[in-house]
């Protein structure tokens, strides 16, 4: 049923751009000039509802791109199971979009002593999804919300023989 009201309000929303498009350009001489205000004039107004978060998706994949980097001891890794628990969430308001950022351990099962550390970061989407919130879902329209280090916790598992017990 989300899905049909999305639709529903997406059909709405163009053909009210539209209209207020041709509005803008209705004293306006036919032309060249006329057509090139027109085009700009519907991209914007069409993008306006998620243009925070295509903003805010760019600046999350610049936050994904370094700073969720593992931290491990290599020789006391192998063959260990570790206790994986978030050691802080924080959220930030240094984006357009909301971005919750948790920092993981994960220690030792035996000593206790902290053998790699990673980063998580979701993101909300932008004003449109939070307010809509179909489904009770705030995730981002426009991009994926979630990153992380899965690709590489996968490989250290399988190259370092790991077993991971999540808190």
């Amino acid at each position: 049923m989300g899905g049909l009201i999305l639709i529903a309000i997406l059909v709405g929303w163009f053909y009210l751009v539209k209209i207020i498009s041709y509005a803008v350009v209705e004293q306006m001489a036919e032309g060249l000039k006329k057509t090139l205000v027109l085009t700009i004039t519907f991209i914007i107004l069409l993008t306006a509802p998620v243009m925070d978060e295509i903003i805010g998706g760019f600046q999350f994949r610049a936050l994904c791109s370094g700073h969720n980097i593992t931290v491990y001891d290599k020789d006391k890794l192998k063959n260990n199971v570790l206790i994986v628990a978030p050691v802080s969430n924080v959220s930030t308001s240094e984006y357009l979009v909301p971005v919750r950022q948790t920092d993981m351990v994960g220690r030792d099962a035996k000593t206790g002593e902290p053998l790699l550390e990673y980063t998580i970061y979701r993101a909300s989407g932008g004003w449109l999804s939070r307010t809509v919130g179909f489904n009770n879902v705030y995730k981002p329209y426009t991009f994926r919300g979630a990153c992380g280090v899965k690709d590489e916790l996968i490989q250290l598992r399988k190259a370092f023989n790991i077993k991971f017990e999540y808190k």
